[in-house]
């Protein structure tokens, strides 16, 4: 989802914006890209991980809302939830270079691999911006970068 997305730089916390909770969404994704690629740049190990389309209670939830819901032939090709933590247990047991982004092909379907991240997941401009807003924004900071 973050693909759709832009950082609102003047605007994280939709005070002056109409909400869109599928737009919270996607920024909320490019935030965490950005936020994987600040911790690497300031020496701490981190990755980021997708599940890929994966049947849980969220993606049942947005289901209720299309024409054919539940009874969507997509049911059947969705990751179990064992399938979709995949990722997520690949990127706690890994050597790769910390800020490696692990998803399924086409950040959909099948066992999760290094993937590239677009050009605006990887701004380090925005990343330590938005690094140092939400200091701000929350009160909390972590050390000075190691660059």
């Amino acid at each position: 989802m973050y693909h759709f997305a832009r950082i609102h730089f003047d605007d994280l916390n939709w005070h002056t914006r109409q909400y869109s909770a599928m737009a919270a969404y996607g920024e909320s994704k490019l935030a965490n890209l950005l936020f994987v690629r600040e911790l690497a740049a300031r020496g701490v190990r981190a990755y980021a991980s997708d599940p890929g389309m994966t049947d849980t209670g969220m993606s049942r939830r947005l289901a209720t809302g299309l024409p054919v819901g539940e009874r969507n032939p997509v049911w059947r090709i969705l990751h179990t939830p064992d399938q979709g933590a995949r990722a997520s247990l690949q990127a706690v047991i890994t050597d790769l270079p910390s800020g490696t982004y692990l998803a399924p092909r086409f950040n959909q379907w099948g066992r999760p691999s290094v993937t590239g991240l677009r050009k605006k997941a990887r701004d380090p401009v925005a990343a330590r911006r938005l690094w140092a807003l939400s200091a701000e924004l929350t009160g909390c900071d972590w050390p000075s970068p190691r660059r």
